[in-house]
């Protein structure tokens, strides 16, 4: 006569449950579920006022459909040339930039822009900046930025 022990059965099946969830989760990945980041392709444009590049203005470019990604900003500095690059890159799609260019001020010796917005304030809002691009996988080049100063 075989005697088996009731109290084991539970811990049986709870093994046995959790190796066929652990087989399944392989199986899954395997098959390709997991999700797969999107290609970031890098983009570059120059900004200009009044046909002339300007230096330290906030490009942004905020996605089309109002979710920023990662939720960070996706954000970049014009240099003296007014140019700007998000190397990093960004996904493939629509987006609405908006353009800041804060004046600047001394603290100590060095000098800070954090002062007022030198453009038209339609330029700092995606809903009014009229400013779009759709970014394509490969490199990115936007047009220039030839926005009109107040």
């Amino acid at each position: 006569m075989t005697t088996s022990n009731t109290a084991d059965r539970p811990a049986l099946r709870l093994a046995g449950l959790l190796s066929a969830l652990a087989a399944t989760l392989a199986l899954l990945a395997s098959a390709g579920c997991t999700p797969k980041a999107p290609t970031l392709s890098p983009v570059r444009g120059q900004v200009l006022v009044d046909g002339k590049p300007i230096a330290e203005a906030v490009i942004v470019l905020h996605p089309a459909k109002g979710d920023e990604p990662g939720g960070k900003r996706l954000e970049a500095r014009s240099d003296a040339e007014g140019r700007f690059a998000i190397a990093e890159g960004l996904p493939p799609g629509d987006y609405d930039l908006t353009v800041e260019w804060l004046a600047s001020r001394f603290d100590g010796e060095r000098s800070v822009r954090d002062g007022h917005n030198l453009l038209p304030e339609r330029y700092a809002d995606p809903k009014t900046s009229q400013l779009h691009y759709t970014v394509v996988e490969g490199n990115n080049e936007i047009p220039p930025l030839q926005l009109v100063g107040e």
